[in-house]
């Protein structure tokens, strides 16, 4: 290049003219007096107009004067941007050549450089060499006393901790087991309460069924006399009308007295003749008597049934109680099993990473020994790194603040976790109090007082099951935050240790770097002159080298914060899924208990809709029967009236007695005939009226039966609704016991997710020093992030 012709390279270089310019060296015509080029004329660069008729037009020629001052002066205003270009290109040519002097000249000093450094980097290395040796030794023995004594310390602290949490799982063990022997004898004593006032109420019924057998037999008795007196009372009546037969003395009167005699006969005939469809009414009114009692025994049956289910009930929910007792020992010795096996586990898993780490602390220690060799290339910006120390100082105490503010904001999230699990806790138990109300309600409807004491027993339940879920509840909060306590305290101590560590290492690193100072200033005044002259150079060198450093500083904090931000979102959104799992458990249990009162409903519903039925069958049964003993009381009616009638002629009679006493001598032999026929009418008359009181006195006993019988009924129905009430309490009260029990599972789950987000965050640290050992970039980024 240096032996070319500068005048070649300029032309070589030169641009190409813009159209219109002339080439150089050729012959421009004169230039006037004015240097404005002249305008065209309006001919010039537009065509001609087309002549009129077709003909073709010509074009319009300038004057030839014209055109040579025009191109003259074209000519020297072209003349001379050629000569101001020419000064331009050779102002460029040599500002060209100096720049060319000067960039041999700094390719022949930084070769010189290049040699001097190598030579100054050999010597150096042999003197770093013999440093590093020694320091190598020192900092291992320290190294491995100190991580002796750090493990020894993690030792004692995991096996406290172990004894900590075995001694708090076996108090919470011994208090869910008391809690729930508790529970177990109130059921006990609730269920032995019941079944005390069951035989109680029993007794009592007994007792007013005796009186009321008693009232039956006085009233039974009654009607017996009430039936001898209607006798006496008949046979003075017929010794009368025999008497007035006996003083009938006329045959007029006589056949008069025949012609009655017929009439009666004729009336007795369909007396008689009627009897048949008495009979049947009668064998209609028994079987239907029979079939009241059959029903009544079919009842009473069922009834009976119906109690030994219940009994059989009340057995085998005592059953299920003391199985489930005995499963949720077992299952909570299982789990207390597991939580041990896993304890330990997590114990091995922490010591193999704690031994994983001090070998990762020991490879790093090693790694740090070489690092420092390429430290001692960079002392010259030792004063850049002491400031971005200083800065990464501030952001190291921003990091821990902000540290300490996400685990506020962690705790802050359990909190109000806590607090939404209470307020649905709160929406559950409002729906209980509504289906506690609707069953009043019904309660009220069928049978107030068992409501009323069913209720104040429900009110207590309710009253105990709140005071001990506010119990499990505070439990839960004390561990929680007893839980978050140990953790914070971890955080604590993790942050002094580190703390402490970094302060030491610090020191080292500023013994070594005075150590390398002295050193460093030992040679410098050995080779002070040589490296005067390139001072310049070195200091463009370190200002690069300082805006590597300040780059790689920033990745790092980069890097960093976008490792905080990974690490917080992943919290965050771990924390919203557990947000989703507890409310979608909150609503199936919602769900759950909305089923359940819909059944509820239903079945009272059918039990209201079976005691209409029963209501209604029973209503119509003594519709029949009172249509039956009214139609009975007509005939009744009928039979006195024709007593009246016959006493009213039997009046008639005496008085017809008195005047025929005179002829009643004369018929006495046929009146004695008369009399045996009178006789064996009124006997049959007797029979009749014995058979028509028996049979009032039968309605008037099944009609006290029936009575007895609805009484009984009633007292079953409320019987069946206590007994049901009970069951419902019963069910409640397993589903308390079951949801306890999810509640532990769910404590044990949660525990099991701390511990394992402990593993999780020991496992990122190990891998993270291993991301760190594989990249040198890494290593060096934390060797920095040490020093500072």
């Amino acid at each position: 290049m240096a032996d070319k012709d500068p005048n070649e390279e300029k032309k070589m270089n030169l641009p190409p003219l813009p159209p219109g310019f002339p080439r150089p060296g050729a012959s421009q015509p004169p230039v006037g007096g004015s240097g404005k080029p002249i305008p065209p004329l309006s001919g010039q660069g537009k065509p001609a107009p087309p002549m009129p008729g077709g003909a073709p037009a010509f074009p319009f020629t300038q004057p030839r004067g014209a055109q040579r001052d025009a191109a003259a002066e074209e000519a020297a205003r072209m003349k001379e941007d050629r000569d101001k270009l020419e000064k331009k290109i050779s102002d460029m040519e040599r500002l060209l050549s100096q720049e060319k002097e000067k960039a041999l000249l700094a390719t022949l000093k930084s070769q010189q450089d290049e040699a001097l450094s190598s030579k100054v980097e050999s010597s150096l290395k042999d003197i770093q060499d013999k440093l590093r040796r020694d320091r190598h030794e020192q900092e291992t023995a320290e190294e491995r006393l100190t991580l002796k004594a750090k493990i020894k310390e993690l030792e004692t602290r995991l096996v406290q901790e172990r004894e900590t949490w075995m001694q708090t799982l076996q108090s919470q063990m011994q208090e869910r087991e008391s809690a729930s022997k508790d529970v177990e004898g109130h059921f006990i004593y609730r269920l032995q309460e019941l079944e005390r006032r069951w035989l109680e109420e029993k007794a009592q019924w007994q007792k007013n069924f005796v009186q009321k057998e008693d009232e039956v037999r006085s009233l039974k008795h009654s009607a017996e006399k009430l039936r001898e007196v209607s006798d006496e009372l008949r046979l003075t009546n017929l010794d009368k009308i025999m008497l007035e037969k006996e003083a009938g003395r006329f045959k007029d009167e006589l056949a008069r007295v025949e012609r009655d005699i017929a009439r009666d006969k004729a009336a007795v005939d369909i007396y008689m003749r009627n009897l048949p469809e008495k009979e049947r009414e009668l064998a209609n009114l028994r079987a239907e008597v029979s079939m009241a009692k059959m029903r009544e025994e079919r009842a009473h049956a069922d009834f009976r049934s119906r109690e030994e289910k219940l009994h059989s009930e009340l057995d085998r929910l005592q059953k299920d109680i003391g199985s489930v007792a005995d499963r949720k020992n077992a299952e909570k010795e299982e789990e207390l099993q597991k939580l041990q096996a896993r304890y330990e586990a997590m114990l091995h898993e922490k010591e193999n990473a704690v031994a994983q780490v001090s070998g990762e602390k020991i490879r790093a220690v090693s790694e740090l020994v070489k690092i420092k060799g390429f430290i001692a290339r960079v002392q010259a910006v030792n004063a850049a790194l002491d400031k971005e120390r200083g800065n990464l100082r501030v952001e190291k105490m921003q990091l821990a603040q902000s540290m300490a503010a996400n685990i506020e904001e962690t705790r802050k999230i359990k909190q109000e976790l806590e607090h939404f699990r209470a307020t649905h806790q709160g929406e559950i138990d409002e729906l209980m109090k509504k289906h506690q109300a609707r069953l009043e309600q019904i309660k009220e409807n069928y049978a107030g007082d068992v409501a009323r004491e069913y209720n104040e027993k429900l009110s207590r339940a309710g009253q105990e099951y709140q005071q001990e879920k506010l119990s499990l509840i505070k439990k839960r909060q004390d561990e929680t935050a007893a839980l978050a306590a140990a953790l914070q305290e971890e955080h604590a101590k993790a942050a002094r240790a580190q703390q402490q560590e970094l302060t030491a290492r610090q020191e080292e690193s500023a013994r070594a770097a005075r150590a390398q100072q002295e050193e460093l200033a030992k040679l410098s005044q050995a080779h002070q002159r040589e490296l005067a002259a390139r001072q310049e150079e070195s200091a463009r060198a370190a200002r690069a080298q300082q805006d590597e450093l300040t780059r790689v500083c920033l990745e790092m904090r980069n890097k960093y914060e976008s490792d905080i931000t990974e690490i917080t979102t992943g919290q965050k959104k771990r924390l919203e899924q557990e947000y989703t799992e507890e409310i979608n458990k909150l609503k199936e249990a919602k769900a759950r208990s909305e089923e359940a009162a819909v059944k509820l409903e239903a079945e009272t519903l059918r039990l209201s809709e079976e005691v209409k039925n029963s209501e209604l069958l029973l209503s119509r049964k003594q519709k029949e029967f009172m249509a039956a003993a009214a139609q009975a009381l007509g005939t009744r009616k009928s039979l006195e009236a024709r007593i009246s009638s016959l006493s009213a002629e039997k009046a008639d009679y005496e008085q017809r007695c008195y005047a025929a006493e005179a002829e009643a001598k004369r018929l006495v032999i046929d009146q004695t005939g008369l009399k045996a026929g009178f006789e064996a009418l009124a006997a049959e008359k007797t029979a009749k009226e014995a058979d028509l009181a028996r049979l009032a006195q039968d309605l008037r006993l099944e009609s006290d039966n029936r009575a007895g019988f609805e009484s009984e009924l009633l007292f079953l129905k409320q019987k069946i609704q206590q007994l049901e009430y009970q069951g419902t309490d019963l069910a409640g009260q397993l589903e308390a016991k079951r949801q306890d029990l999810a509640n532990a599972r769910e404590a044990a789950a949660l525990d099991a997710q701390t511990a394992q987000g402990q593993i999780d965050a020991l496992s990122a640290e190990v891998e993270k020093y291993k991301n760190i050992e594989k990249s040198f970039a890494e290593r060096l980024k934390w060797a920095l992030k040490g020093r500072g």
